[in-house]
């Protein structure tokens, strides 16, 4: 079952990738490389206005920090820590390269997909902001059906990949790591979920705008001691980043290894996971800020990127590729040889990220830190798609459905701490790549509304 799950989750998001990616090129080349020209005009309406105090939300509505502190919770989740480290394990150093480039016009992705969110939102019987590509879809391009089959594999994957991969990832290292049971685990998880989400959009909004800013520099800050203890390996990763990226060649000349397929594969499937542009996600919180022009929330979205893939995950690559503990010919030959079989012998995953953090901590801080950050980003990670999902089933069943919903999300983490996840793996991916069908098939569609609205922002703004 699993495998006939794997061959159905690669045939989506195969061609998913390189549509996605092209996508990204196609609107960075029509607004003439925006997220360059204006990046500085971004950091300034963006970072400059995060204290702001004219922007206090009302109970509609999330401040614009809140908004993106709410995206970006979910976008920064155990991927930057686990994905990566298994990216370069598969795909090789190369792999962040590719991961840089689809990043970079996933910018613009995420750009576009704000800009339509809060184009095209509305208001809810309580007053609240609530947007995303099952507004744009339905409002925009006038195809409420294919809006409703959107927000069901939004719930699907709200419930997968947003819940359930993210609390086993808690469980499994506070088991392997301090002996404490999973099921123990899954019931406080899930006090702490219930406690935060009962306050509603506002509870919602004032911790993930606390939490995300002091996870994120705390991974930050213990990834650039590890550069410092480690300086003098600096030049070799980057180095090794950029000849892997076109090595043409397989180790040993084989069909598996490291050569620039291989790379383009991994990068950018961890550059598509680690922005989430394309996935619509990102644009359902987004599209509940208080700010009325959709050009300024959008910056947001730019910086998003900017801070989950550049930053975090570039941190990560970096303290695996300064480690010492990775090794590229001696894992390429391992997979050239056995496959995916041949990392059951060396340090892969979670853990060749905590022996690479050891490698300037030691391995009881590394692991420790390791552990807290984990804790800390599937937490976020939960947080939002908690939201997510609670928008979908507003759309499709109207607001007096979230008491349900929020019983069954609360339930799931309970489950998903003790069960295996692999089936539960494979479901999320398909859902994802699902989901991003009609959210892409809205953003071609729309993208003449896209442009449209950055020229009238700008030319406003130049008058």
């Amino acid at each position: 079952m699993s495998n006939i799950m794997k061959m159905i989750s690669n045939a989506i998001w195969t061609p998913l990738y390189f549509l996605l990616f092209g996508l990204g090129i196609y609107f960075t080349l029509k607004t003439n490389f925006f997220q360059v020209r204006k990046f500085k005009f971004m950091l300034k309406k963006t970072v400059g206005m995060i204290f702001d105090k004219q922007q206090s939300t009302d109970k509609g509505a999330f401040t614009p920090w809140q908004a993106v502190a709410t995206s970006l919770g979910s976008t920064v989740g155990t991927g930057n820590i686990v994905g990566v480290s298994t990216a370069i394990v598969v795909g090789g150093p190369g792999a962040i390269f590719w991961m840089w480039i689809v990043s970079f016009f996933g910018m613009m992705l995420k750009y576009s997909e704000i800009v339509l969110a809060l184009k095209f939102r509305e208001k809810n019987e309580n007053g609240e902001w609530c947007g995303g590509p099952m507004y744009y879809i339905k409002n925009g391009l006038k195809f409420p059906l294919l809006a409703s089959l959107f927000s069901i594999l939004l719930v699907i994957a709200a419930l997968t990949a947003g819940n359930i991969v993210q609390i086993n990832s808690i469980a499994l290292i506070l088991e392997d790591y301090i002996s404490v049971p999973s099921l123990l685990t899954g019931v406080i998880v899930a006090f702490i979920i219930a406690l935060v989400v009962i306050g509603g959009m506002q509870s919602i909004g004032k911790v993930t705008e606390k939490l995300v800013p002091i996870m994120s520099i705390m991974y930050i800050a213990g990834s650039i001691f590890v550069f410092i203890v480690n300086i003098k390996y600096i030049p070799g990763a980057f180095a090794s980043i950029f000849q892997e990226a076109f090595k043409w060649e397989s180790i040993g000349g084989g069909a598996l290894g490291y050569g620039i397929f291989a790379a383009m594969h991994y990068g950018i499937a961890r550059g598509t996971a680690s922005s989430e542009a394309g996935l619509g996600t990102a644009p359902i919180a987004q599209a509940a800020s208080n700010l009325k022009e959709p050009v300024e929330q959008a910056l947001y979205g730019i910086l998003e990127v900017f801070v989950s893939s550049m930053i975090i995950c570039t941190s990560t690559a970096l303290v695996i590729l300064t480690g010492r503990i990775y090794d590229k010919d001696v894992y390429g030959n391992a997979i050239l040889n056995f496959g995916l079989n041949g990392l059951k012998n060396l340090d892969h995953g979670v853990v060749l990220t905590a022996k690479s953090f050891a490698s300037a901590m030691g391995l009881p801080i590394a692991r420790l830190f390791v552990t807290l950050c984990i804790i800390f980003f599937a937490l976020s990670t939960i947080i939002g798609y908690f939201y997510y999902g609670l928008k979908a089933i507003e759309f499709l069943f109207a607001k007096k459905s979230a008491v349900i919903y929020k019983f069954i999300f609360l339930a799931a983490i309970v489950i998903g701490s003790v069960i295996d996840i692999n089936l539960v793996w494979e479901l999320s991916d398909i859902s994802d790549g699902l989901m991003a069908i009609p959210n892409l098939i809205a953003l071609i569609f729309l993208s003449p509304i896209v442009l449209t609205e950055t020229k009238k922002y700008f030319d406003k703004r130049s008058q």
